[in-house]
């Protein structure tokens, strides 16, 4: 069964002719009015009345091959062909009342060639040229024989009664047709079957895109469900850990703690150990909580700017105690984001918190915030450790934590920057690092103003 644009195409087409038609009647008429002005003798009625015949079955074929009009016809194929057949005989008695053989647009059967080749199949179009040689041969023998009057086009010359002109030029337009018709068909048949293979890789593509979408759907639920479940999980692991906390506090503050140096450090050293167990099923909590907010519902305007400066101020004591330089660039005006403030607070603390942890004392970092277009941009830099190259691919996976991080520092659950990707994400954004081993490291986030 055959496209639909490919019918569309090939009924636009067959009304075309017609339009084609049209000038071909008004340029014929032209040109036998003005060669009987110019003194060549042709035979004006004759002429004229294959003229108004061929503007007769043109009009019929104006009000009946238009696009929306084809039912009358079994198909816009059928249509063309009929036309082309109708213009083809008329063509013939055209050239027979203008001089036979002896006229020059006697190549102008070339065209219904090429335009049946493009628009019927192979067959139907050699069907065509057979048709045409056979026809206008009846022309040229007829004449040549005397069957058929000669309209001579005087003053040229006398041909039609010269055997070798009669019959080089009637080889030569067979020879013409014949391989204009295989070499356009040809084409036209390379051009449907690369059509059709085009259809079928369309339609693979379409079976693979369902076929990935099922997957994505199977992915998206196990993520779903591995969510729920770390969120579940946290959730349980939290109350009991509050309540060792509590106890601790409770001991710590009572003089049994204090009975031995061994006891305190014991002390302190389980209040760590419990402080970081707490950090890392918080940090789940929240990554979990942000992976699962995705409904726009429960969105709302979130200044980005405030929330910088909120969690510049909170780690103003960890600045202070390192002794960093602090470098800030914020564009005044910039606008609200429609999203999770929980989400993109833990965000920026994740990154500022990250950058005053890995850079040492009396090192710089940066935070500018900044609109481009419809998209909000928050760089945060510092002159910090860096990231070595074979960890950066690694860097947003859940609980991963770089060699050269570990061996500065113990604090960290791993979750921050997996935290950071979710948010940014979340809010239909991205996050970009770029990062020099003993130089410093840049985080980029840009979040779409339109997509939040």
């Amino acid at each position: 069964m055959e496209d639909l644009a490919v019918l569309e195409l090939r009924s636009r087409l067959c009304y075309w002719l017609v339009q084609l038609r049209w000038l071909a009647v008004v340029g014929t008429l032209a040109t036998v009015l003005t060669a009987s002005y110019l003194g060549v003798q042709v035979p004006l009625i004759p002429l004229t009345i294959v003229i108004l015949l061929i503007g007769v079955y043109n009009l019929f074929f104006a009000f009946t091959a238009r696009p929306e009009r084809l039912t009358i016809f079994p198909s816009p194929q059928a249509c063309a062909a009929i036309q082309m057949v109708l213009d083809l005989f008329f063509l013939a008695l055209l050239l027979h009342f203008s001089g036979g053989i002896e006229n020059p647009f006697s190549f102008y059967f070339v065209f219904h060639m090429v335009i049946g080749s493009v628009l019927l199949p192979a067959k139907a179009a050699f069907a065509l040229t057979a048709f045409t040689v056979v026809l206008f041969g009846l022309v040229v023998i007829g004449e040549w024989t005397g069957l058929l009057q000669h309209y001579h086009l005087h003053p040229m010359p006398l041909l039609c009664q010269s055997s070798l002109f009669v019959f080089s030029t009637y080889f030569a337009l067979v020879a013409t047709l014949v391989i204009v018709t295989f070499m356009t068909s040809f084409i036209a048949w390379r051009l449907r079957k690369r059509e059709y293979e085009v259809q079928e890789l369309a339609a693979r593509l379409q079976e693979r895109t369902q076929q990935l979408s099922q997957a994505y759907e199977k992915i998206s639920q196990a993520e779903a469900f591995k969510s729920h479940q770390m969120r579940k999980m946290s959730h349980e692991l939290r109350a009991p850990l509050n309540a060792a906390m509590s106890i601790l506090s409770l001991l710590k503050s009572s003089e049994l703690a204090y009975q031995t140096d061994t006891h305190r450090h014991l002390l302190v050293r389980l209040t760590a150990r419990l402080k970081e167990m707490q950090d890392t099923v918080n940090d789940m909590l929240v990554l979990a909580q942000i992976r699962e907010a995705k409904e726009a519902t429960d969105r709302t305007p979130v200044s980005l700017s405030a929330l910088v400066t909120e969690s510049l101020e909170k780690f103003q004591p960890m600045l202070q105690e390192k002794k960093l330089s602090l470098e800030t660039q914020m564009d005044s005006h910039i606008p609200n984001l429609l999203g999770s403030e929980t989400a993109l607070s833990q965000m920026v603390d994740n990154l500022i918190s990250n950058a005053i942890r890995y850079t040492k004392p009396g090192g710089r970092i940066g935070v500018s915030l900044r609109k481009e277009n419809q998209t909000i941009i928050l760089q945060v830099w510092d002159s910090g450790v860096g990231i070595p190259a074979e960890d950066l691919p690694h860097i947003f996976e859940e609980f991963y934590r770089g060699r050269n991080a570990r061996q500065m520092t113990h604090e960290g659950t791993g979750l921050g920057l997996s935290i950071v990707k979710a948010a940014a994400e979340g809010h239909g954004g991205s996050v970009e690092v770029d990062s020099e081993l003993g130089v410093g490291t840049t985080f980029t986030i840009k979040l779409p103003l339109a997509a939040s």
